[in-house]
């Protein structure tokens, strides 16, 4: 018997933050191209001045993030609860989600979780014993 993909529009999880942070994801030059300047306007941090001199000194690069925000989860098993999410996840965790850029997301979206990968099913376990446990 096949074993059945996990839905990421009824879950959503991979998109939230385990802390409070002004930041979700990563943008690449291309990403900000293939998203639009009209779909990020307001909706991205970029590095200041200064972040951007101290990581040219070490040699690195401080890339421009894509903002989150705290939204009241309103249905599903996490009702009541604020969460830091992407700002472009919409929707109530666990139940149904969207992501408004999903087509054009990130390319750190695009490689770092897979809907029934490992990294996954470690997400979707964690916040199943943290609602359990609860």
């Amino acid at each position: 018997m096949p074993r059945e993909t996990p839905d990421c529009r009824a879950c959503g999880l991979c998109c939230v933050c385990n802390w409070d942070q002004d930041s979700f994801c990563d943008l690449l030059e291309e990403d900000e191209k293939r998203l639009g300047s009209r779909i990020l306007r307001g909706k991205v941090v970029r590095p200041t001045p200064f972040e951007q001199l101290a990581a040219e000194l070490d040699g690195k690069y401080v890339p421009a993030s894509i903002k989150t925000h705290w939204v009241e989860q309103t249905s599903g098993p996490l009702k009541g609860i604020s969460i830091c999410s992407c700002v472009f996840l919409r929707g109530s965790l666990l139940k149904k989600v969207s992501c408004q850029v999903y087509e054009k997301r990130p390319r750190v979206c695009r490689v770092a979780v897979n809907p029934g990968d490992r990294t996954c099913k470690i997400i979707r376990k964690m916040t199943e014993n943290l609602l359990r446990d609860s």
